[in-house]
């Protein structure tokens, strides 16, 4: 495994990427949930195998004022 950088998120962040590795696990992805490093690098490789969903989220991001 890489090194790991400690980062601070938002509440809202947090119980997303905790409900993230248990909808993992009920939709038989995974045995147990991962762990709270290998789930964001998950959201990461579906953005760099999904550019166009990327490049939705900044648009939606930009054109909305969503910060």
């Amino acid at each position: 495994m890489k090194n790991k950088i400690s980062l601070r998120v938002s509440k809202d962040f947090y119980n997303f990427v905790l409900k993230f590795g248990a909808n993992r696990v009920k939709a038989d992805m995974e045995l147990q949930t991962l762990s709270l490093c290998e789930l964001p690098d998950i959201i990461v490789k579906y953005f760099k195998l999904n550019n166009d969903k990327y490049l939705d989220l900044v648009n939606m991001e930009t054109n909305n004022g969503i910060k």
